[in-house]
Parts: structure tokens; C-alpha cells; sequence
């Protein structure tokens, strides 16, 4: 069995459009492997496009030849044919160690079959949703997806300046707190920039100028190839704490390999000269993170399959680092079946922010994981196991290389309400999630929105015992889910082939969920966001009846009548793209919001510069409306946009910095570049008007 955590890459790649990751040097090559950011330049796409079709060509040439060879074959079935919606297995998985000496040996007894298999779990490939291509066996957590269905994101705080509202992270749950790479506290802006690579800090002044107090050193593989390297994940600011996830990497012979994950909390009473006061770690790579009143949940993943030729046994179980101090996740915090595949531990780890001293509780299992929903009480963990068989039928576009021919989601359920994390019950379907967006917890019920591998569409719904207790199937048969929210009894989903059916989905039965109406329209919706009673807004990419057409596209829609949803506005922006990453969403008030925006055929020079900025889009009286728009000129697009009081701020992840803008006019303030001055956001001498349209 192999450990895949994400979406196969040969059914996505096929339909989707694939996104290539900034770096390609050779000594970050492995760091591709990894999952890591994919870039945004133009100029580095084209470059990029070709080194990863040059390594995909070496991949494929090589499976071809071993399998002719007859070197190896595909992996056993990973499901069996009636392990679908019934979920026979939804008990809690016991521990049946009653040392380490006995997990140990039932790892050790699995990685001596597996290695009989020494190709199996080294030459599969996925791509995460930011487009990087990834080794599913070490493969990285998915963007976490997240939105609010029912609550206006914006505070007032007697400790902002002035008293300003001003923009929070778009969160899934109400009261579970979120991480993303730019955030603020209303007076200073907070950021992860270079590719994931730096922290900085910038003083965000009343009149929107902007003054850099902290740019912590870009971490960097030294020129012989050694050494270690830090990727950060996302931020928080919790009191006095600035606090940053991170995945970190150990680099022998320019070989990556990945070490541990956690996060740092760094005291920012100086904001010039923060201070790391604590750093806790669990060994493998970083998922995901939420915090819930004084308690930080930590989720990472550790690939032990990379550890099966370590004659170190300890390194078959996960360690805790904690400062200076690093010891193993006690045997008893280890939950496992004799069921189980020994491949990767999921780790949960729980921190009390009010008292960082106190030594952080950790329990794992053994499982998969590439997602996770969290509500206040209780953490759910998405992984997949997947089927492989020979995908002659693609021989002219993958050569020999094994396809997956089915796909089956596990979800796991961990109550995290006490001091750790208990590891409840599971379930298993056939199919897949598309995000987070397509769980959700309601009353007691769990509902999932799932797309099997033969593009059949499905609602299934859970009782808290992860026992299926009702489900719709069949919905909208050959296409995919392209979208899905829900809102207490209601479910919206979005699926797509050619045109966009929004289908309203009664589910105050939970034993007999029906859908009550839908409506048909080109192009399709990527995100679904609450606009006040009654109204619900789509963004995503427009279309012709024959499929999308290059536009991107918000739809404005009533869902009053559930029976009866309409489309009744839309704005609609030629060859262009709308920033459908729930996080680049920014709610102004419940019927406003920002959203970032990207052109890229108004190019102002052979330099592949373009224009990027961010889109402030109102709601009134049933009608969509463009109140303003901030577009900058730069070498990259702009991954995110907040507002403090009525001041602009929009961010790329890259190198080309933070630019501000007044709110109500649209006049560009200022900018601060990161390292590379070329691409640097700098105002447009165009009307927007010429850009948007």
C-alpha cells in the first residue's frame, strides 16, 4: 500500500490546468518532490514547464523500462469492493502495542514485504492544488481551504489604532482560527514572502505607507548542496505572539529529505527585533493548524517508508522535538490496528498558548492524511488510499505508467476538546473530496460531498459514530465537483463538464437528503461565499455552452426559493483570473468583499510584466457591484488582500512585496519591495477600466 495524500496527478492533470513551481534549479529539484510553492512569474513559467516536462518524460521512460523488464508490478488492491459507503470499520482503532518493541515489530514485519516491492511508493506522482508536482509517498498537505459560512470576519479591538476594522483570514468554522502567509493585527502587516522561504514585518501607517521593521533571513541551500532549509506554512497572531508553521528539511548532495514540522512562537513586543521564545516540532512535514481559544492544534505527517533501510529503530517512531529536548510520542499515545498499513503516522499535537512552558501532548495513529476540518471539539483527518492498474488506455501521454483506477477517501475522527487529541472512529468511502469545503459538521452529523473516479457525484451523511446514515448518489453523472458549501440544512454544490448546474441540496433529513432545485450556466463557480439573506456568491471562470472561454467570472445568486435558484447578476473580466483560493476571499462586511485579480494578455512590455491587484465587489439590492479596483504592475500576481480602516493592502507570496491603495479612491500609496527590485509592484499608468475589460 502505498501513502497517497492527495488527488491523483494523471486524472487532474488530464482535465485540469497544472500550475508549474517556481523552482527548478537544480539544487531545488528535490525541493519539487516536495511539494513545495509554485511561482507566479511569467517569465519563470515557460522554463519551468520545460524542466518538468523533461523530468516527467525521465519518469515515464523509466517505468516503461522496468515494467517491460518485468523489475516490478503493480501494487496489490487497496480496497476492497465492499469497503465502500457501508463503513463496516467505523469503531475506534485500537492500540494493540503494549510496547514499542511490538509496534516495531509490526513495522518491521510490513517493510520487509515492502521492500521485496523496492520500486513501490518511489514512482508515483501527484499535484497539489497550487499545481506542484509532489512524490505522493512524502507528499504535502493541500492548501487548507477555508471560508465562513454565517459570520462577519471583521472586529473592532480597543488595541487597533482609532478603533479601524480591518481584514481577518477567511475561516471555515466560527471561533477555530486559521494560519495564512499575510495577516493583520490592524496597525502592522504580517507576511510570509520569497516562496514560503521568509517572515517579515511591515508597519502599516494611517496614510497607507508602508515601513519595513523585520525581514528575517531568507533560508538557503548552501552552494555545495548541505545543509538545512525552513519552508513556513502560515501565521498567527496570538497576544503578543507572532506564530509560524514550518516544515523543515535536511539537504545532503542536494537530496532533500524531510526532517520535522511545528511551529515557532516568536515574542513581537519589538516588532523591529522579534525574539523565537519556543519551538516545538514532531518529525515529518506540516498539514495543517488551528487555534481554539488558548489552545494551538498542530496536525503533521511522517513518512516512515524513508526509514525502512535506518538500522536506528527509533526512527520508525515519530519524535517530539520541544527546544532542546526531543524524545518519542510515548506508546500508549500510539493508536493503531493490525489492519493498519505502517506506512505514515499522523500526529496531533496540542499546545497551551497561555502557558508555552508546558510541555505540548502528542498522539498518533497510523494513517493517512491530506486534509483536515476542524470545529471547535473535534478534528477530522482526510486521507486516500487508491488502487493502481495499467494505464494502457493513456500509452500515447504516460507511456506505461501505472493510472490509478480508484480512489477511496478515509476519514478519522479525533475529539480534541480535552488536553489531547483522542482518536474516536473512521469511516471509508469510495470516491474523493475536492476540499474542506466538502465536509462539514451540522448537529451531530457529519455531510461529505464526494466524486468518485467514474465522475459519479454523491452526499453521504454520518451520525457521530462515522456510520452512514443517509446519502444522495448519481448527481450530475460524468461530470465533477468543481465547489460545495454548507450551510446548516442546505448544501450548494457545483459540478462541471461543460455547464455549470448549481444544485440546492435539502439535508434537514439527514436519513433522506433531497435535492430541492438547480440552475444551469456556462462556466462554473470555484468558491461559494454567503452574500446576506437569501443570496449566495460564485467566483470562478466563465463560459459558452461548449465549456470556459479564458474569462473569470462572479455570480450572484438567489437561493431563496431552494427549489428555484437563480443566477441574477454577474461580473464577468476577459482572459483574466479571480483569485479562487478561499483565503484570497476577504470579507469588508457580510455583502462586501475583496477578492485578488490577475491579467495577463495586458502586458506592458516583451519584460512579461502584467497587471494584478485586488477587486472590492459589493452587494446591493440583488445587483453586484464593482465599487473599486486596485491594479499594480508586477512580474507576479498578487496572492492576497486585506484593508485596514480604508486603506488597501495587497500581498504577493514571491518577491514583488506589499503595494497599498486608498479604498474609496483607488490612488496607489506606496509600495516595499522584497529582495528583488525587478519585481517590485509598481502603479499602473492605465485606466482600470482598459484592464478589467
Amino acid at each position: 500500500m502505498k501513502n497517497t495524500e492527495d488527488i491523483n496527478f494523471l486524472r487532474n492533470s488530464v482535465k485540469d490546468e497544472v500550475t508549474v513551481p517556481e523552482s527548478l534549479s537544480k539544487e531545488n529539484i528535490t525541493e519539487l518532490v516536495s511539494g513545495e510553492k509554485a511561482g507566479k512569474s511569467k517569465k519563470g513559467v515557460l522554463r519551468r514547464f520545460v524542466a518538468v516536462g523533461i523530468a516527467a518524460c525521465l519518469m515515464i521512460t523509466a517505468v516503461s523500462f522496468l515494467w517491460d523488464k518485468g523489475l516490478f508490478s503493480a501494487p496489490e488492491n487497496l480496497i476492497s469492493d465492499d469497503a465502500v459507503t457501508e463503513n463496516t470499520e467505523n469503531s475506534v482503532a485500537q492500540n494493540t502495542a503494549g510496547s514499542y518493541d511490538e509496534l516495531l515489530s509490526f513495522i518491521k514485519d510490513y517493510a520487509e514485504e515492502y521492500k521485496k516491492n523496492v520500486n513501490r511508493g518511489y514512482l508515483y506522482f501527484s499535484v497539489t492544488d497550487d499545481g506542484a508536482i509532489i512524490d505522493e509517498s512524502k507528499a504535502e498537505s493541500a492548501v487548507d481551504m477555508m471560508g465562513a459560512p454565517t459570520y462577519n470576519s471583521n472586529i473592532t479591538s480597543d488595541s487597533v489604532a482609532e478603533n479601524e476594522m480591518y481584514g481577518e483570514v477567511n475561516l471555515r468554522e466560527y471561533g477555530v482560527k486559521e494560519a495564512d502567509i499575510f495577516i493583520t493585527d490592524g496597525q502592522y502587516l504580517y507576511c510570509i514572502d520569497t516562496y514560503s522561504r521568509r517572515l517579515r514585518i511591515v508597519r502599516a501607517a494611517a496614510d497607507g505607507t508602508l515601513e519595513s521593521m523585520y525581514e528575517g533571513n531568507e533560508s538557503l541551500i548552501k552552494s555545495d548542496g548541505n545543509g538545512d532549509d525552513v519552508y513556513y506554512s502560515g501565521l498567527y497572531i496570538y497576544e503578543n505572539y507572532l506564530i509560524a508553521g514550518f516544515t523543515h528539511y535536511c539537504i545532503e548532495n542536494h537530496r532533500t529529505k524531510t526532517g520535522n514540522a511545528g511551529v515557532q512562537i516568536y515574542d513581537i513586543s519589538d516588532k523591529s527585533n522579534p525574539v523565537l521564545k519556543k519551538e516545538i516540532a514532531i518529525d515529518g512535514s506540516f498539514v495543517s493548524s488551528r487555534i481554539i481559544d488558548s489552545s494551538l492544534v498542530l496536525v503533521t505527517r511522517y513518512s516512515i517508508i524513508e526509514q525502512f533501510e535506518e538500522t536506528d529503530d527509533t526512527a520508525l517512531l515519530p519524535s517530539v522535538y520541544n527546544g532542546d529536548m526531543k524524545y518519542n510520542v510515548p506508546c500508549d499515545c500510539i493508536v493503531y490496528s493490525e489492519k493498519d498499513v505502517p506506512e505514515t503516522y499522523v500526529n496531533i499535537a496540542k499546545l497551551d498558548l497561555s502557558d508555552i512552558e508546558r510541555e505540548p501532548t502528542v498522539s498518533s495513529y497510523l494513517g493517512k492524511v491530506s486534509d483536515t476540518y476542524c470545529t471547535r471539539d473535534t478534528l477530522y483527518v482526510i486521507g486516500y488510499n487508491y488502487n493502481y492498474g495499467n494505464g494502457t488506455d493513456d500509452v500515447a501521454l504516460f507511456g506505461r505508467a501505472m493510472l490509478v483506477s480508484d480512489v477511496c477517501t478515509v476519514i478519522t475522527k479525533a475529539d480534541i476538546s480535552g488536553e489531547k487529541a483522542e482518536i474516536k472512529c473512521r469511516t471509508e468511502f469510495n470516491g474523493s473530496i475536492l476540499n474542506s469545503y466538502s465536509i462539514d459538521e451540522y448537529n451531530g452529523f457529519l455531510r461529505v460531498a464526494v466524486t468518485t473516479i467514474d465522475d459519479e457525484n454523491c452526499i453521504y451523511v454520518f451520525d457521530e459514530s462515522l456510520g452512514k446514515v443517509g446519502e444522495i448518489t448519481g448527481i450530475a453523472e460524468g461530470e465533477q465537483i468543481k465547489s460545495a458549501r454548507f450551510m446548516g440544512d442546505t448544501a450548494y454544490v457545483v459540478t462541471f463538464v461543460q455547464t455549470d448546474p448549481l444544485f440546492v441540496i435539502d439535508l434537514s433529513d439527514p436519513e433522506n437528503p433531497v435535492i430541492k432545485g438547480e440552475v444551469k450556466l456556462p462556466g462554473f463557480s470555484s468558491y461559494l461565499h454567503p452574500a446576506g439573506d437569501g443570496l449566495l456568491v460564485g467566483i470562478g471562470v466563465g463560459g459558452t455552452e461548449t465549456g470556459t472561454d479564458g474569462s473569470s467570472k462572479i455570480s450572484l445568486f438567489d437561493v431563496s426559493d431552494p427549489t428555484s435558484p437563480k443566477e441574477i447578476d454577474s461580473l464577468s473580466f476577459p482572459t483574466s483570473s479571480i483569485g479562487t483560493e478561499s483565503k484570497a476571499f476577504c470579507s469588508v462586511t457580510d455583502t462586501s468583499f475583496l477578492v485578488t485579480y490577475a491579467n495577463w494578455t495586458a502586458e506592458a512590455s516583451e519584460n512579461y510584466m502584467h497587471y494584478t491587484g485586488a477587486l472590492y465587489v459589493g452587494v446591493k439590492d440583488n445587483k453586484l457591484e464593482l465599487k473599486n479596483s486596485y491594479i499594480l504592475l508586477g512580474g507576479e500576481s498578487v496572492s492576497r488582500v486585506t484593508f485596514i480602516g480604508d486603506k488597501i493592502y495587497v500581498f504577493s507570496e514571491g518577491e514583488a512585496g506589499i503595494a497599498s491603495f486608498d479604498m474609496n479612491t483607488g490612488a496607489f500609496i506606496d509600495t516595499k519591495a522584497c529582495s528583488n527590485a525587478y519585481y517590485c509592484f509598481t502603479a499602473s499608468d492605465r485606466p482600470n477600466s482598459d484592464i478589467l475589460n
